[in-house]
């Protein structure tokens, strides 16, 4: 049976949904900046939105720019979003760290893409930061002592263990 719609639709697809969702996020920003996550997610959805478009692009251009630009465009974007989350839960940021998972990450990349070519290693370590950051994050809100967005963290920290099981 053939498949209707190929990887490289749906990425693209993908592309268009997170870059309409870093576009409005960036209206909102521009109406109400009390709230800075909201400038965190939509920094975090555009990087996600343009490493999906090079990730889109594979075959078309050279695999350091469709994997490896594409890996750090997403890699950086997804804790950008997380940081944005913990930014709502009150929570200390800890760049420092997530910088460092980044740097291995994006290392260990490079090295399953040129030097010792591995799909599946490859798959594995651009797969483990965004699980980390989403224990992470889902921790921070669970951890959440306020009243005013407790709920509301609670089902966002739900929803990112889902996340992060489902990558394991």
């Amino acid at each position: 049976m053939r498949n209707l719609i190929d990887i490289r639709t749906l990425i693209f697809v993908l592309t268009i949904v997170v870059l309409c969702r870093a576009l409005i996020l960036g209206y909102v920003w521009t109406i109400t900046r009390q709230y800075p996550p909201v400038k965190l997610w939509m920094i975090g959805s555009a990087l996600v939105a343009t490493g999906a478009l090079l990730l889109g692009l594979r075959g078309t251009v050279p695999d350091m720019v469709s994997v490896l630009l594409a890996q750090c465009f997403l890699l950086s974007g997804w804790m950008t979003i997380s940081f944005g989350s913990l930014t709502a839960a009150e929570h200390r940021v800890p760049w420092r760290a997530g910088v460092v998972i980044l740097v291995v990450a994006i290392v260990g990349c490079f090295w399953f893409l040129v030097v010792t070519p591995d799909f599946s290693l490859r798959t594995v370590v651009t797969s483990v930061p965004p699980i980390i950051f989403d224990i992470y994050v889902a921790v921070a809100c669970l951890s959440y002592r306020g009243n005013y967005r407790k709920t509301t963290l609670r089902v966002l920290a739900s929803l990112l263990l889902m996340s992060a099981a489902a990558n394991c």
